[in-house]
């Protein structure tokens, strides 16, 4: 997917392949100008992204880092209810290392219920985590978060935030989102769960959300349209305004969709949310705390699981896990899909030409 200025000029670039058993394998990235390059030191041809042979991701590199993903048996220790849980498909460590810096080694350790209980960096760990009875997250890295009950999240208060507060309708979609005293409402297209409204408190429409092809969102608000574009796993990289003009320098993520330490921050939504994550699909991010809701559930991009236990039985390899742990191949957009057999075309080899503003779009998908 290429984003360009009406004079040609590259604004953001992204192209990926895929194996025989449809996994992404290489992507290839460009940003402010430059061409389309591999993260992967080693070369355009070299694997950007490596899988076990559970189909787990493993190895992604990232612009300027190489990150490791571990599925193994944690140490045993005093903090960790059950060492074995890596088999369920939970992650138990994270390596980090950045090109020219050192390596950082997050451990995760869960309990008989895959639920995270602690993480360890170096000689530090944090135990912030807790659940109530019903396998809902209430405790996260500071954060405190209360859930109604139908276990939807109803109120999430960072440590140094003030508290936003979700109301949800009967087909369990945000309808209001409250963030201190600024509350936004929501409005929706049929049984579609994607927002194409917002809404301020008196319920006058502030913005409307219009899905272009090739998952472009264009926000019509009073002063302007933004245009906001993503890149092939649907997340928001940049936007720009009416007359083409970048606002934002483009933003790289994760596999799980968590911006990377010192990307851009958005500002293409209203009342505290943004399109980034899962942007493609309307999907909202708070900004406050990172999470975005996915449907019937909340999920954290950082930890790459749903706070809430999984409504349909035997949905995934466990109950908080988000797609088997290959996001490009799969995706759950509603919190409710079953992870083996929901395969996304987010990792479709193909290419996508998106023109700004000026100019008109193509799109063209490859099979």
């Amino acid at each position: 997917m290429f984003t360009s200025t009406a004079t040609g000029a590259l604004v953001t670039g992204d192209q990926t392949t895929m194996s025989a058993g449809k996994r992404v394998t290489t992507e290839l990235e460009a940003s402010n100008g430059s061409t389309l390059t591999n993260p992967n030191p080693a070369g355009a041809a070299a694997a950007t992204y490596t899988y076990d042979g559970a189909g787990r991701l493993t190895t992604a590199y990232l612009p300027g880092a190489a990150a490791t993903y571990g599925y193994d048996v944690n140490p045993a220790d005093a903090n960790c209810a059950d060492p074995d849980m890596g088999v369920n498909t939970n992650r138990t460590s994270i390596t980090i290392t950045p090109t020219n810096g050192t390596a950082v080694t997050t451990g995760y350790c869960y309990n008989s219920a895959d639920q995270l209980v602690h993480t360890t960096v170096g000689a530090t760990t944090d135990t912030g985590y807790a659940y109530d009875t019903h396998g809902n997250q209430t405790k996260d890295h500071g954060t405190t978060l209360t859930w109604d009950a139908a276990n939807r999240l109803a109120t999430a208060t960072p440590a140094s935030a003030t508290t936003t507060a979700y109301s949800y309708d009967a087909l369990d979609r945000v309808v209001s989102h409250t963030a201190g005293s600024t509350a936004t409402g929501y409005a929706y297209n049929g049984y579609n769960d994607s927002a194409v409204a917002a809404l301020d408190g008196t319920g006058n429409v502030v913005q409307q959300f219009v899905p272009l092809p090739g998952g472009v969102i264009a926000t019509i608000q009073t002063s302007g349209i933004l245009w906001s574009y993503p890149d092939l796993h649907g997340n928001i990289t940049v936007a720009t305004d009416n007359t083409g003009a970048p606002l934002n320098d483009p933003i790289a993520y994760d596999p799980w969709g968590q911006a990377l330490s010192g990307s851009a921050t958005l500002t293409n939504a209203a009342g505290g949310n943004i399109l980034g994550a899962f942007g493609k699909d309307s999907k909202l991010t708070d900004t406050a705390t990172d999470i975005t809701i996915l449907g019937a559930r909340a999920y954290e991009a950082a930890e790459g699981r749903f706070l809430s236990v999984d409504p349909l039985e035997n949905g995934c390899a466990n109950n908080y896990v988000y797609v088997f742990g290959d996001p490009f191949s799969k995706s759950d957009l509603t919190g409710r899909f079953s992870c083996t057999a929901n395969l996304s075309s987010r990792g479709r080899t193909g290419t996508a030409i998106l023109l700004v503003p000026t100019l008109a779009r193509l799109v063209a998908c490859g099979g």
